[in-house]
């Protein structure tokens, strides 16, 4: 059972890789904002404080990532498979009158 959840925990993992590491940089970045340029009056919502900035940057940062997943594409079924398209133009056999 353990072993079960484990490898669970491990495709997740390599499933989000993109996104976590998105997190990581965007943490680092949040932070180094802070630090570098803040906020002197202490009324910045965002960056008075390390915790808001870094957080911030990495929720920015992994949203930012994560939208660079490649989807696989959906497999196309007989089913699934669209049919012949309804032809526009009129047909020979039934012409319209004027």
């Amino acid at each position: 059972m353990l072993a079960a959840s484990k490898h669970r925990a491990l495709r997740l993992l390599r499933n989000n890789r993109l996104a976590l590491a998105g997190v990581a940089i965007g943490a680092i970045a949040g932070y180094a904002y802070y630090h570098f340029v803040g906020c002197a009056s202490g009324t910045c919502a965002i960056t008075s404080r390390p915790l808001n900035s870094t957080a911030y940057g990495a929720m920015m940062g992994g949203l930012l990532f994560s939208g660079f997943r490649k989807e696989a594409p959906p497999a196309q079924t007989a089913s699934s498979s669209p049919g012949p398209l309804p032809s526009s133009s009129p047909s020979s056999e039934n012409p319209q009158k004027p």
